[in-house]
């Protein structure tokens, strides 16, 4: 508790000294602090105050007209010169000397003054500020644990926090504050606690600069300001005053001061106030000055990581959600992240790859080193020239296009992004595209080439059946008549499969249950494999989605490739035939995928790599035209198919795009 003294007592003088006015004499009857009026002249105590009295319990006659070095019980020379208090010892009624801080002042040539204050009290009092002021200090640091609207709610707070801490009357926060015109009028208040009556609530421009540095006044000193007026008439004892985060503003140039964060921080009591608070004032404004630059900048760190991370998420979900596989490397060339994209095309989790180098991974071109150490410099490259091909993790291989972009901030490079764009689909596209023009250009041909060999044919045919009608059955000729006769017929289905696979075909498209129909093909074939010793499976995803197609001629595809396979196995006991049909998802889009595989002795490479090429067969009394007819109607269902072989076994692969979901909801 700030401590207050009692109202002083009229000075008790002796003789009138000359050259003191009555004025002088009735200001020093009211000093609040015990005060001794020495002759310089003459060493002589000529006056003492009510206070001294009180404080030393000795008589006014004791003092007055006696030597001013006998008030003290140790003294050697009156030190008006000194303008920094010193400790004394004074006599006092019990013949125990008081300790006591003396501050000497010299008034005039003449007179001087010692003024007085008591080591214990002043020991007290400081030992109360000093508890008060981490009381105070502790009172601000709370604050931002608790939860607060804003600036104003903090403010609010801490200067309750401080009115608590001064006991005092009223705390007032002042801010400079322009007029429409853009020219400052004065500070006016903007928050207050307490009897805020006792202050102003505005302050001229002049009050306003006169009161920007830290002050301390008390009842009874000079009033400068409107401020110190106001307090005087309305009782106030002290005023503590002291600039809060304020923007110093020169005299005559106020107009371009940044008014908005000048602040005033004033305290007001109706008791006095011991020196030394402005010290305790000056640390609390500091540490509320520092609290809220800390809510500010808490609010800034809040707004600004909200709109990083709606940043982020945005570009997370955009990288994401990519076709493109996006791989992001740091500083050193390691990875740090990729997305979904670039885990499909290259057959590793993210967290697989994390921390490991760049080439490690990418596998396929050489042309990469050259990119990255490119990047190193700061050099992005957005095209390599180029497809390159890369390696999966499983060793295959796909096209791909490649950009290498580096991350430069500070003057150095932060980090690397590539981007992997797989062609694989363009590259496939292009080579349907390519087979399509060729087998235009041979559909061409063949259909004329087919309708003008057939009639010859019939013809050979019709003649050599009159030739073998006409002969004895017994002419030796008859066999090589047979065999002419074999020959034309084969040359007849071989020139009408010609014209099957040259002919435009326009197919009417509906829905297909593949799961219904090859179930009934296999049925079909049963009595064939068992009498074959063949086995079969049929496995089916219960979640198998129907397809758009041509029942009839997706028909034909499947009893090629089981007619295929049946083939190949007819010459060993344990053959199987193996039938599966999954859902699969390619690039966002449904997909149907089936897969015939037998444990036959498989296709020579050489066959294998042109199955699909017309009139390539490793058959001895093939056409070479089934497989590529079948391709021909897989493609006209866009969709693919592929052969896989291996001694022991081959895999013919078809994929088939399933009904959407809109053609479902409208179906």
């Amino acid at each position: 508790m700030v401590a207050s003294f009692p109202s002083p007592m009229n000075a008790r003088f002796g003789s009138k000294i000359p050259g003191v006015s009555a004025e002088f004499q009735a200001l020093f009857a009211l000093l609040p602090d015990p005060a001794l009026l020495v002759d310089k002249t003459k060493g002589l105590a000529v006056a003492v105050n009510a206070p001294f009295l009180q404080l030393t319990g000795l008589a006014a006659g004791a003092v007055i007209g006696r030597p001013a070095a006998e008030a003290f019980a140790e003294f050697v020379e009156l030190p008006f010169e000194q303008t920094e208090a010193f400790p004394a010892l004074l006599k006092s009624r019990s013949a125990t000397p008081l300790g006591v801080t003396v501050q000497a002042s010299s008034l005039s040539a003449t007179l001087g003054m010692f003024v007085c204050r008591s080591q214990e009290d002043l020991l007290q009092l400081r030992l109360e500020q000093t508890q008060r002021a981490v009381w105070g200090l502790s009172l601000l640091g709370k604050l931002l644990t608790e939860t607060l609207e804003g600036e104003e709610d903090l403010l609010q707070r801490g200067l309750k926090d401080i009115q608590d801490t001064f006991q005092a009357d009223t705390v007032a926060l002042y801010q400079w504050h322009r007029q429409v015109t853009g020219e400052s009028e004065g500070m006016r208040r903007m928050i207050g606690c307490g009897q805020t009556d006792l202050l102003p609530e505005r302050l001229s421009l002049v009050d306003g600069m006169h009161l920007s540095q830290s002050s301390m006044w008390r009842s009874g000193m000079r009033m400068p300001t409107g401020m110190h007026r106001a307090a005087r008439v309305n009782g106030v004892e002290s005023l503590l005053i002291h600039p809060f985060v304020q923007t110093r503003v020169a005299p005559g140039n106020a107009a371009q001061g940044n008014f908005s964060q000048a602040r005033l921080l004033v305290v007001a009591c109706r008791h006095s106030m011991v020196e030394g608070v402005d010290i305790l004032l000056d640390a609390l404004v500091e540490r509320l000055s520092l609290l809220v630059r800390i809510l500010h900048s808490q609010r800034e760190g809040q707004a600004l990581a909200a709109t990083l991370e709606e940043e982020l998420a945005i570009w997370q979900q955009t990288v994401m959600s990519a076709n493109e596989g996006v791989l992001l490397l740091a500083a050193d060339q390691t990875i740090r992240s990729m997305n979904s994209s670039a885990e499909w095309m290259l057959g590793y989790s993210e967290g697989e790859v994390q921390g490991k180098s760049i080439e490690s991974i990418l596998i396929g071109t050489d042309k990469l080193g050259v990119a990255l150490a490119a990047a190193r410099e700061g050099t992005p490259t957005f095209n390599m020239g180029e497809v390159v091909k890369l390696i999966r993790r499983e060793g295959e291989v796909f096209p791909a296009q490649i950009q290498v972009l580096p991350v430069e901030g500070e003057g150095r490079i932060l980090a690397y992004t590539i981007f992997i764009n797989d062609v694989s689909e363009n590259e496939e596209s292009l080579q349907r595209t390519q087979q399509l023009e060729q087998r235009a250009l041979l559909g061409e041909m063949s259909a004329v080439f087919a309708h003008d060999v057939i009639n010859p044919i019939n013809n050979l045919s019709s003649g050599l059946q009159v030739m073998q009608v006409s002969l004895l059955p017994e002419d030796a000729n008859q066999e090589t008549i047979t065999r002419m006769l074999q020959d034309c017929d084969r040359l007849e289905h071989l020139m009408r499969s010609v014209l099957n696979f040259s002919r435009q075909t326009d197919y009417k498209f509906k829905e297909v249950d593949l799961g219904l129909l090859v179930t009934r093909l296999l049925d079909r074939w049963h009595p064939r494999m068992v009498k074959a010793g063949i086995k079969s499976q049929l496995l089916i995803d219960p979640a198998l989605p129907r397809i758009l197609g041509e029942p009839r001629a997706l028909e034909q595809v499947f009893t090629n490739l089981i007619s295929n396979a049946v083939e190949a196995m007819s010459a060993q006991t344990d053959g199987m035939l193996v039938v599966r049909l999954s859902p699969q998802t390619s690039f966002g889009h449904r997909q149907v995928q089936m897969t015939f595989s037998d444990n036959g002795p498989g296709i020579l490479p050489e066959i294998r790599e042109r199955m699909f090429v017309p009139f390539v067969t490793s058959k001895t009394q093939g056409t070479g035209l089934g497989l590529a007819i079948s391709q021909r109607i897989v493609t006209a269902h866009k969709g693919s198919i592929k052969v896989e072989s291996f001694p022991g076994g081959t895999i013919f692969l078809v994929q088939l795009p399933a009904v959407s979901d809109e053609m479902e909801g409208q179906a």
